[in-house]
């Protein structure tokens, strides 16, 4: 990234996840973030924006009302903000930092981005304890969080739908919108085989279904554990070589426990710190990088300071 070329955006919509308190997490990193003697440089002038919503749920519903996709439409509406902002800032020519509550976020910053560069010459590099991949028929919790990536793909996974399930028809127009945000039409948002998933350990048959489907590269923790994380950056620029551009997002889960508790998904063998400040340095500086997001920090858990001192070494090490 250039001088002068990054703007910080927060969004606070957390409803996609289902542990609430994320919607702190992005006005908090920010404050931290925009003192970074490292980031100063790249952001200058540009003022920072807030995408946020005032959604609040309804009363808890009874255990036996499973929605498929929950908050649908005001999840919908926020996206759809959120797209705009994405696109309007990268007509002005300046770089994205994305701060978000929870990981369905990304829909609308993808989407935004898909608008103005296209998804065809994208490279999606998800760095996540967890892939993402599950639609409104396969989801076991509804949680728009969990489906971000298949909404980008546009793959609903039918052939390993849930027995029975069946969409009601504004939970379906709800995800045919999400799915068309990038130009209020159908079809992909980015091409599966420009993905990446880095640090995956949590997943669902039904995910790892799409994985095998369309060849996407998926490296564990394991295989970062036997080649070093040089070896994962070689990987991913291998991989999206074709690449014109790329959209970085860092789920703070991705890091250990023993790092990332205040995260609603920690999930056991993460990556280090040391590693995840080469993977980020590196991928942030890559000449094709036109976006970064930061994700599902939850300062309402425990130690969220040690979250926000990983965070900053992280913008530091950049």
């Amino acid at each position: 990234m250039k001088v002068n070329s990054t703007r910080v955006i927060t969004t606070n919509w957390e409803f996609g996840a289902g542990k609430q308190g994320t919607a702190g997490g992005p006005k908090r990193l920010e404050e931290l973030i925009i003192q970074s003697p490292s980031l100063q440089k790249y952001i200058g002038d540009n003022s920072s924006l807030a995408v946020n919503s005032d959604f609040q749920p309804a009363a808890n519903s009874a255990p036996t009302d499973f929605q498929p996709l929950k908050n649908a439409t005001s999840l919908v509406q926020h996206v759809s903000a959120l797209c705009e902002t994405i696109e309007n800032t990268v007509l002005e020519g300046i770089t994205p930092l994305v701060i978000s509550a929870d990981h369905s976020n990304a829909i609308g910053t993808v989407s935004g981005l898909s608008r103005t560069l296209g998804g065809e010459c994208m490279g999606v590099i998800w760095i996540d304890a967890h892939l993402d991949l599950h639609s409104p028929y396969t989801t076991p919790s509804g949680n728009a969080h969990g489906m971000s990536v298949n909404a980008l793909i546009n793959d609903d996974n039918l052939a390993c739908a849930v027995k029975d399930r069946v969409l009601s028809p504004e939970i379906l127009e709800n995800w045919e919108q999400l799915k068309a945000c990038k130009n209020n039409k159908p079809g992909n948002c980015i091409q599966p085989k420009h993905l990446v998933f880095i640090g995956t350990r949590s997943y669902e048959e039904q995910e790892w279904a799409l994985i095998e489907k369309h060849g996407i590269l998926a490296i564990t923790p394991e295989e970062i554990l036997k080649n070093g994380i040089q070896w994962v950056v070689d990987q991913v620029n291998e991989h999206l070589k074709n690449c014109q551009y790329r959209y970085v997002s860092f789920d703070v889960d991705s890091l250990d426990p023993t790092i990332s508790e205040a995260t609603g998904t920690p999930e056991a063998n993460g990556l280090s710190l040391a590693d995840a400040q080469i993977l980020f340095s590196q991928l942030w500086n890559h000449p094709q990088t036109v976006c970064v997001e930061i994700t599902e920090y939850n300062p309402t858990l425990p130690r969220p300071e040690a979250m926000e001192a990983a965070v900053i070494s992280l913008i530091n090490a950049i």
